[in-house]
């Protein structure tokens, strides 16, 4: 017979341990607590999902300064050269990290050091099931970069190797430390524990213990959301002699892995070795250039030309951009109506007296494309508090709300996506930027649920012109990822903070649409509506947050 249990999300298991920054006297007793979220879950389950953590007591060394350890989310993004207090306050000192199967999620560790501190590292014990099972895992060492308002944020992360695996922190900084839990198809649900064990000199100072829930369903290879984001020529002024097809298709690579989709093919689409990239599931989306050969190439296979797009226009925000848009989508449509074309927008301009933009598009884009922020509700394009898609509150009053027109223009045929850029500068919209707090570039994705939208694009990923690692007027618009470097002991790709909040906010997705289909959308809503309730009201909880996408995983489970 099955049993109900009654869970609350994220369980803290006792601290048995002085672990990480604790009294080694304090023992916290097993209450409701879940990574410092309260959600209290009924599930109809055979299986016992929580298990305590046996944890190995050991005598801590003391360190030669003092030195503060505890867990936060992994979507954390504080700044690390101020007073950690309120970060603290909020931390962990064991954590638990929920996950479907055939996914990637992240632990956080920080280190501060008020004194400053050297000879710190980290390892893992692995982390396994009472079974043996063990999950894949890898650290990174994250570096935090500068910006101008006086503060460094932790972002780019580098995988932790004999070059970087010692850590001194400087007076009054903290150091962040990720975990990167990877689950496959096969692996087994449940319960997995282990330790992250810090160390001076090689000794041990802090054990942290480090928990992973496997949930019994998994992420699909397929995204239920498009994407579509580009990889700048930037990256060959930071590879040496490099040859660029082949730094382009590590880069490529790299970004797919992720489950995103680069604009461009790392090769032609002519060619035989594009045939893979275009059937793989983790590809949602490729542009085409206008030719025959490609495609009459496309037309053999109808899922290569359900991936193909044409995208030559870009945010037409006045008559002649829309006059420029009609000549080009309207010759393109007559000689190749088979792909579809997309025109990114952040204004419905005003073509005349009784036309805007959005009615002039109709007949030449099958991709709508708006800016996220244009769903606002109020406001005119560049509103210096808020922004609507009209220029003018004429147009604002005259036409409905883009929610409302998204849904007309694309109930009979095409689709809607939505995009994120540099505009607008009021930071109170979900964006990536490196300001921005790490629930914002997550949030962002829960937001693109709740406005029906089925693609998400994003201009550039390794937009450098100026450096990801050191410029401080850089608020890394349009950089996602940094490039390695020798002295780190790692010269690929590099991921940051905000790239794994893309990744892990298109999972969230997935698991949205999911919940959305097995528990119908009122109980999807219902949780999402926790997290957003419309583009410029959300929760600034991550304790909110995180009991909202814990609920939601165990809603999918208990629902198959």
């Amino acid at each position: 017979m099955k049993k109900s249990v009654i869970l609350t999300a994220l369980i803290l298991i006792p601290a048995l341990l002085s672990g990480c920054a604790g009294d080694p006297d304090v023992t916290t007793s097993a209450d409701t607590q879940i990574n410092g979220t309260t959600a209290e879950l009924t599930l109809d389950t055979e299986t016992e999902y929580v298990t305590e953590t046996e944890s190995t007591q050991i005598d801590l060394k003391e360190t030669d300064a003092h030195l503060d350890v505890w867990y936060n989310h992994a979507f954390n993004k504080s700044p690390t050269n101020i007073k950690p207090n309120e970060l603290r306050s909020a931390g962990t000192e064991d954590y638990t990290v929920y996950m479907a199967k055939n996914e990637y999620e992240n632990a956080q560790l920080w280190l501060y050091a008020p004194a400053g501190i050297e000879g710190i590292s980290v390892e893992l014990s692995g982390i396994n099931d009472r079974d043996g099972n063990s999950l894949q895992t890898d650290i990174y060492r994250v570096y935090s970069v500068p910006y101008s308002n006086g503060r460094d944020y932790p972002d780019i992360m580098v995988p932790i190797n004999e070059k970087i695996d010692t850590i001194d922190i400087k007076k009054k900084n903290s150091q962040v430390i990720i975990v990167r839990i990877r689950t496959e198809k096969e692996t087994k649900p449940g319960d997995y524990s282990g330790d992250l064990i810090v160390k001076q000199y090689g000794e041990p100072v802090r054990v942290c213990p480090l928990n992973c829930h496997v949930w019994d369903f998994e992420i699909p290879d397929t995204p239920n959301s498009k994407s579509a984001m580009g990889i700048w020529d930037q990256i060959k002024n930071y590879a040496n002699d490099t040859d660029y097809k082949e730094l382009y298709k590590s880069y490529y690579d790299f970004v797919i892995d992720y489950r995103i989709s680069p604009y461009y093919l790392p090769y032609d689409i002519t060619d035989s070795q594009a045939d893979a990239y275009m059937s793989d599931p983790r590809v949602t989306s490729f542009i085409v250039p206008q030719t025959n050969a490609v495609y009459n190439k496309l037309k053999t296979n109808d899922d290569w030309i359900s991936k193909a797009y044409f995208y030559a226009v870009d945010e037409p925000s006045d008559k002649a951009a829309l006059d420029k848009l009609a000549a080009v989508y309207g010759k393109t449509k007559k000689n190749y109506p088979l792909i579809r074309t997309i025109a990114p927008f952040y204004v419905s301009a005003v073509y005349d007296e009784n036309t805007d933009g959005i009615d002039f598009m109709r007949d030449y884009i099958d991709i709508w494309c708006p800016v996220a922020a244009g769903f606002t509700e109020g406001g005119v394009a560049n509103g210096k508090d808020i922004v609507s898609i009209y220029p003018t509150e004429e147009a604002a009053q005259k036409y409905p709300w883009l929610s409302e027109r998204m849904a007309d223009v694309t109930k009979e045929s095409g689709e809607l996506w939505w995009y994120v850029c540099i505009y607008p500068t009021i930071n109170k919209y979900c964006n990536l930027m490196i300001d921005y707090t790490g629930l914002q570039n997550r949030v962002l994705f829960w937001q693109q649920k709740q406005y029906n939208a089925t693609g998400f694009l994003y201009w550039a990923c390794t937009y450098w012109n100026k450096d990801p690692w050191s410029s401080r007027d850089f608020n890394r618009d349009g950089s996602l990822l940094a490039y390695g470097k020798e002295e780190l002991g790692y010269t690929g790709p590099c991921s940051t903070l905000r790239f794994e909040a893309v990744r892990d906010g298109l999972d969230d997705y997935d698991m949205l649409c999911m919940c959305e289909k097995l528990c119908g959308a009122d109980k999807m809503n219902e949780i999402l509506n926790k997290v957003t309730t419309n583009i410029l009201e959300y929760t600034d909880s991550d304790a909110v947050f995180a009991a909202a996408r814990i609920e939601l995983g165990f809603a999918i489970e208990s629902a198959q």
